[in-house]
Protein backbone atom coordinates (compact mmCIF):
# COMPACT_ATOMS: atom_id res chain seq x y z
CA UNK A 1 0.00 0.00 0.00
CA UNK A 2 1.48 3.45 -0.89
CA UNK A 3 -0.18 6.78 -0.89
CA UNK A 4 -0.46 9.25 -3.81
CA UNK A 5 -3.13 12.14 -4.97
CA UNK A 6 -4.76 12.08 -1.86
CA UNK A 7 -5.90 8.65 -1.70
CA UNK A 8 -4.46 5.21 -0.46
CA UNK A 9 -2.80 3.48 -3.09
CA UNK A 10 -2.14 -0.26 -3.99
CA UNK A 11 -3.37 -3.65 -3.21
CA UNK A 12 -6.32 -4.78 -1.04
CA UNK A 13 -6.32 -8.58 -0.39
CA UNK A 14 -9.07 -9.33 1.78
CA UNK A 15 -11.98 -12.11 2.42
CA UNK A 16 -15.09 -9.37 2.69
CA UNK A 17 -15.11 -5.80 3.07
CA UNK A 18 -18.56 -3.97 4.50
CA UNK A 19 -20.15 -0.95 5.12
CA UNK A 20 -20.45 0.33 8.62
CA UNK A 21 -24.22 0.49 7.95
CA UNK A 22 -26.24 -0.81 5.21
CA UNK A 23 -27.81 1.30 2.29
CA UNK A 24 -25.50 4.49 3.38
CA UNK A 25 -22.28 4.58 1.16
CA UNK A 26 -21.13 4.50 -2.02
CA UNK A 27 -18.35 3.13 -3.90
CA UNK A 28 -17.01 5.67 -6.05
CA UNK A 29 -18.83 8.45 -6.93
CA UNK A 30 -20.19 10.24 -10.17
CA UNK A 31 -17.12 11.90 -10.90
CA UNK A 32 -14.90 8.90 -9.77
CA UNK A 33 -16.22 5.79 -11.36
CA UNK A 34 -14.28 2.64 -11.24
CA UNK A 35 -13.05 1.37 -14.57
CA UNK A 36 -13.96 -2.56 -14.70
CA UNK A 37 -15.59 -4.59 -11.83
CA UNK A 38 -14.61 -8.52 -12.12
CA UNK A 39 -17.06 -10.49 -10.66
CA UNK A 40 -18.05 -14.92 -10.86
CA UNK A 41 -21.18 -13.74 -10.17
CA UNK A 42 -24.19 -11.32 -10.95
CA UNK A 43 -24.61 -8.59 -8.64
CA UNK A 44 -26.95 -9.70 -5.63
CA UNK A 45 -29.68 -6.72 -4.88
CA UNK A 46 -32.23 -6.60 -2.36
CA UNK A 47 -35.60 -7.91 -3.23
CA UNK A 48 -37.38 -8.36 -0.43
CA UNK A 49 -41.86 -7.11 -0.39
CA UNK A 50 -40.62 -5.72 2.78
CA UNK A 51 -38.05 -3.28 1.39
CA UNK A 52 -40.71 -2.29 -1.02
CA UNK A 53 -43.87 -0.70 0.49
CA UNK A 54 -44.88 0.59 -2.59
CA UNK A 55 -45.78 -1.41 -5.71
CA UNK A 56 -47.73 -1.39 -8.80
CA UNK A 57 -48.28 -2.31 -12.12
CA UNK A 58 -47.09 -0.27 -14.77
CA UNK A 59 -49.30 1.69 -17.00
CA UNK A 60 -50.23 2.67 -20.44
CA UNK A 61 -47.59 5.18 -20.95
CA UNK A 62 -45.25 3.27 -19.13
CA UNK A 63 -45.19 0.01 -21.40
CA UNK A 64 -45.57 2.83 -24.68
CA UNK A 65 -41.75 4.25 -23.08
CA UNK A 66 -40.63 1.10 -22.44
CA UNK A 67 -40.93 -0.27 -25.97
CA UNK A 68 -39.74 3.13 -27.01
CA UNK A 69 -36.73 2.77 -25.06
CA UNK A 70 -36.18 -1.25 -26.83
CA UNK A 71 -35.77 0.43 -29.90
CA UNK A 72 -32.92 3.02 -28.66
CA UNK A 73 -29.76 0.35 -28.45
CA UNK A 74 -26.73 1.17 -30.56
CA UNK A 75 -23.23 0.52 -30.49
CA UNK A 76 -20.99 3.30 -29.90
CA UNK A 77 -17.06 3.61 -28.70
CA UNK A 78 -15.98 5.58 -25.21
CA UNK A 79 -14.27 8.62 -25.54
CA UNK A 80 -11.91 7.40 -22.93
CA UNK A 81 -11.31 4.57 -24.83
CA UNK A 82 -10.59 6.70 -28.42
CA UNK A 83 -8.19 8.63 -26.14
CA UNK A 84 -6.41 5.95 -24.99
CA UNK A 85 -6.13 3.45 -27.81
CA UNK A 86 -6.97 5.45 -30.93
CA UNK A 87 -10.00 5.22 -33.09
CA UNK A 88 -9.82 2.58 -34.71
CA UNK A 89 -8.41 0.68 -31.73
CA UNK A 90 -11.37 0.92 -29.63
CA UNK A 91 -13.73 -1.75 -28.90
CA UNK A 92 -17.51 -0.71 -29.47
CA UNK A 93 -20.27 -1.52 -26.59
CA UNK A 94 -23.62 -1.82 -26.74
CA UNK A 95 -25.80 0.23 -24.84
CA UNK A 96 -28.16 3.30 -24.91
CA UNK A 97 -27.35 7.28 -24.27
CA UNK A 98 -28.98 8.44 -21.10
CA UNK A 99 -30.40 12.05 -23.16
CA UNK A 100 -32.23 9.58 -25.86
CA UNK A 101 -34.12 7.94 -22.80
CA UNK A 102 -34.86 11.18 -21.31
CA UNK A 103 -36.22 12.19 -24.29
CA UNK A 104 -38.50 8.98 -24.82
CA UNK A 105 -39.67 9.23 -21.39
CA UNK A 106 -40.55 13.46 -21.75
CA UNK A 107 -42.20 12.48 -25.52
CA UNK A 108 -44.58 9.58 -23.33
CA UNK A 109 -45.33 12.44 -20.92
CA UNK A 110 -43.52 10.95 -18.25
CA UNK A 111 -41.21 12.26 -15.51
CA UNK A 112 -37.81 10.82 -16.09
CA UNK A 113 -36.15 12.29 -12.66
CA UNK A 114 -39.02 9.76 -10.87
CA UNK A 115 -37.53 6.79 -11.75
CA UNK A 116 -34.11 5.44 -11.11
CA UNK A 117 -33.33 4.29 -14.80
CA UNK A 118 -31.25 7.49 -15.44
CA UNK A 119 -29.28 9.33 -13.24
CA UNK A 120 -27.80 12.88 -13.22
CA UNK A 121 -24.72 13.67 -10.91
CA UNK A 122 -23.23 17.35 -10.85
CA UNK A 123 -19.79 17.85 -9.09
CA UNK A 124 -17.95 20.66 -8.08
CA UNK A 125 -14.51 21.63 -8.70
CA UNK A 126 -11.88 20.44 -6.56
CA UNK A 127 -8.30 22.33 -5.70
CA UNK A 128 -5.03 20.66 -6.48
CA UNK A 129 -2.90 20.45 -4.01
CA UNK A 130 0.78 19.98 -3.05
CA UNK A 131 2.54 18.09 -0.16
CA UNK A 132 3.44 20.15 2.54
CA UNK A 133 5.10 18.80 5.27
CA UNK A 134 3.90 19.82 9.10
CA UNK A 135 5.71 22.85 10.29
CA UNK A 136 7.25 23.72 13.67
CA UNK A 137 7.86 27.11 16.19
CA UNK A 138 11.17 26.74 17.75
CA UNK A 139 9.85 24.75 21.05
CA UNK A 140 8.59 22.03 18.57
CA UNK A 141 5.45 22.70 19.30
CA UNK A 142 3.53 21.90 15.61
CA UNK A 143 1.75 24.82 13.62
CA UNK A 144 0.55 23.71 10.41
CA UNK A 145 -0.71 19.67 10.00
CA UNK A 146 0.78 17.93 6.95
CA UNK A 147 -1.18 18.26 3.69
CA UNK A 148 -1.43 15.61 1.73
CA UNK A 149 -1.57 15.40 -1.95
CA UNK A 150 -4.16 15.79 -4.17
CA UNK A 151 -5.36 15.62 -7.58
CA UNK A 152 -7.23 18.68 -9.15
CA UNK A 153 -10.65 17.99 -11.20
CA UNK A 154 -12.82 20.51 -12.64
CA UNK A 155 -16.32 20.89 -11.92
CA UNK A 156 -18.63 18.49 -13.83
CA UNK A 157 -21.50 16.81 -14.74
CA UNK A 158 -22.48 13.15 -16.06
CA UNK A 159 -25.53 11.62 -17.09
CA UNK A 160 -25.71 7.36 -16.26
CA UNK A 161 -28.11 4.64 -17.00
CA UNK A 162 -28.98 1.68 -15.03
CA UNK A 163 -29.19 -0.84 -16.97
CA UNK A 164 -30.70 -3.41 -14.48
CA UNK A 165 -33.69 -0.89 -13.95
CA UNK A 166 -33.50 -0.36 -17.83
CA UNK A 167 -34.03 -3.69 -19.14
CA UNK A 168 -36.01 -4.45 -16.13
CA UNK A 169 -38.77 -1.20 -17.54
CA UNK A 170 -37.73 -2.87 -21.50
CA UNK A 171 -38.60 -6.09 -20.26
CA UNK A 172 -42.24 -5.31 -19.26
CA UNK A 173 -42.47 -4.08 -22.75
CA UNK A 174 -41.68 -6.73 -24.36
CA UNK A 175 -44.01 -8.65 -22.61
CA UNK A 176 -46.79 -6.46 -23.44
CA UNK A 177 -45.93 -7.26 -27.06
CA UNK A 178 -45.86 -11.22 -26.89
CA UNK A 179 -49.26 -10.83 -24.72
CA UNK A 180 -51.27 -8.87 -27.57
CA UNK A 181 -49.16 -10.93 -30.24
CA UNK A 182 -50.35 -14.02 -28.35
CA UNK A 183 -53.70 -12.84 -28.00
CA UNK A 184 -54.04 -11.95 -31.53
CA UNK A 185 -52.86 -15.57 -32.65
CA UNK A 186 -55.57 -17.16 -30.78
CA UNK A 187 -58.14 -14.77 -32.08
CA UNK A 188 -57.73 -15.67 -35.55
CA UNK A 189 -57.05 -19.71 -34.67
CA UNK A 190 -61.00 -19.13 -33.15
CA UNK A 191 -61.91 -18.40 -36.35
Amino acid sequence: MGYAGGTLTGTLATRTINPSAANTYSNGTAALYWSNIYSQNAVTVVSDSAKKPIQEGLTKEEIFCAKECAKRYKKYKLAAAIEEKGEESARYHIGVIAQDIIKIFTDSGLDWRKYDIVTFEEWGAVEALEYRPETYDDSGNLLTEAVQPTEGREAGSIYMVRYDELNDFINAGILDSYEDLESRIKELEAR
